[in-house]
């Protein structure tokens, strides 16, 4: 029987480029060619030198054949980047500067295949003679511009793979996905085949897409990968989540630190679980989701908030007014605080930070706010869901305990929320807290309830809220005399002169330290 994978027989060759090695199980299979496809401007040169550059380092011969490009462009790519070029051979197998002569006019042969046949000639004479280890050709497309028979062309590019072969050359290359692939059947030819993709958004940056098609005798993460180039080239996202089942954590309660608020929860949240915090905007949920953040940095737990709709500066602001310093524990590296812009983050690249600040030694504590601010980065609701599935599921593995906030729209609700309009989250939480206004007395005033806990009782009851100037929240007494808050047009039962205290809780039995 053969064996699915030779990892054992084929050491892998790393390829220098960040997420590569992994998205293909350790690396590629030496001395073999493989077909980057690719549309102009999707990174493929930018992989390619990325992969000799690595080959240098290990101190291997690498050879660029360039088509298109100089030798001056492709060192300028080079130097933009912060490489350095070291003795990576560069050949320019068309220079620009020539031009066909009258003396260059063929008669009998058909002039394309007289210059494709010196074209493979003289490729196959600059490999003999520097005898690389890894070799990038750039591109086939030019090639195939040049001949009308493709099947001359497979001809030529499979005896150059079996020669490369012979020698434990492993080759790169690369053609543009507007080249009639099918005709040269280079797939087929190919030991692998990987596709690079770019979109450009109606809004925003461009989105860049990575996929293995095919990888012989090899396993490999499948599917869609997102990756990014920047200074010192591409960086690859995998998609694919390794859940810990096994992984043994010590099951204990997250303490908000606000003795009534944990009541509410039975306790408080457990390890591992995830919380959804729901509301209008301006109600409330960042200010509880950093309460909880407050408590467990002051424990000495590590945590990591990811923010798309407050600026940095302003979320420290607001904490510092709920009496929440936290730069102090910036300071001492439990906490950190990561803004991103929504135009330009890829869902792959945002799934990669968080799954980096919950590895080994990593946060315990993980703020989203806001879930709408991330619905926006993913392209379609479907991979919205499958992606935060797999994500909590991720950090709920590791023992991880993760907040999330999500906009309720309008500043009142008619029904029982689903307050995600076409997208509802709640069955991915453990626990959801729903915040609300509601008017009394012609005031808008704040109420709390816990909806739901997966695993264990909780106080059901509707309560008042309130945020106190630099002594965190206060819970008061459950409503019990207000009828229809949750749908938001509330009836009052009880006397009317217990209205007349605005803020509704100086009489409760409240805990107001935050600490």
């Amino acid at each position: 029987m053969i064996p699915a994978t030779i990892d054992a027989d084929h050491p892998r060759l790393k390829t220098g480029i960040s997420g590569f090695d992994q998205i293909t199980q350790g690396g590629l299979v030496p001395a073999h060619l493989y077909l980057i496809k690719g549309s102009p401007g999707s990174g493929k040169t930018t992989l390619g030198l990325q992969f000799l550059l690595e080959g240098l380092r290990e101190g291997e011969v690498c050879l660029y054949v360039s088509l298109s490009e100089t030798s001056d462009e492709l060192l300028h790519t080079i130097k933009s980047h912060g490489w350095l070029p070291g003795s990576l051979i560069i050949y320019e197998l068309f220079p620009r500067s020539e031009f066909p002569s009258t003396s260059d006019l063929y008669t009998f042969f058909h002039a394309s295949e007289i210059e494709l046949t010196q074209t493979m000639a003289r490729l196959e004479e600059t490999i003999e003679k520097t005898r690389p280890q890894r070799l990038v050709i750039d591109s086939l497309t030019e090639l195939r511009l040049i001949t009308r028979d493709p099947l001359l062309l497979r001809r030529h590019l499979a005896a150059l793979k079996s020669s490369c072969m012979k020698h434990s050359i492993t080759v790169f290359m690369l053609i543009d996905l507007r080249t009639s692939n099918r005709q040269l059947g280079l797939q087929t030819l190919a030991h692998g085949v990987i596709h690079l993709d770019q979109t450009a958004n109606q809004y925003g940056g461009l989105r860049r897409r990575f996929k293995v098609i095919k990888l012989r005798g090899s396993d490999f993460l499948g599917g869609v990968h997102d990756f990014i180039i920047q200074k010192g080239g591409i960086t690859l996202f995998s998609r694919s989540y390794y859940v810990h089942p096994h992984l043994k954590f010590e099951h204990e309660n997250i303490s908000s630190g606000v003795g009534d608020l944990d009541n509410m929860l039975g306790g408080g949240v457990d390890r591992g679980s995830a919380t959804l915090l729901m509301g209008q905007a301006g109600v409330g949920k960042s200010n509880i989701a950093t309460q909880f953040v407050w408590q467990s940095a002051h424990l000495g737990k590590r945590c990591s908030v990811f923010i798309f709709d407050e600026q940095y500066k302003t979320y420290l602001k607001r904490a510092s007014g709920l009496g929440h310093d936290l730069q102090g524990f910036i300071d001492q590296g439990l906490l950190t605080i990561k803004k991103f812009e929504q135009t330009t983050l890829t869902p792959g690249e945002f799934n990669s930070l968080v799954r980096t600040a919950a590895g080994p030694g990593g946060a315990q504590v993980i703020v989203i706010d806001s879930l709408d601010s991330y619905k926006n980065v993913i392209p379609t609701e479907k991979f919205l869901m499958i992606q935060l599935n797999e994500l909590i599921s991720y950090l709920s593995s590791l023992g991880v305990t993760t907040f999330l906030t999500t906009a309720q729209h309008g500043l009142v609700v008619s029904t029982v929320p689903t307050t995600w309009p076409n997208l509802s989250v709640n069955f991915l939480a453990d626990t959801v807290i729903l915040l609300q206004y509601f008017e009394a007395v012609g005031r808008i005033r704040k109420a709390i309830s816990v909806i739901k806990k997966r695993t264990g009782p909780f106080d059901n009851a509707i309560h008042e809220l309130a945020f106190m100037n630099g002594k965190g929240l206060k819970i008061g007494a459950a409503l019990n005399k207000f009828q229809g808050i949750i749908t938001g047009v509330p009836t009052y039962l009880g006397p009317i002169h217990e209205l007349l205290d605005v803020e509704g809780l100086n009489d409760s039995p409240a805990t107001a330290s935050p600490h």
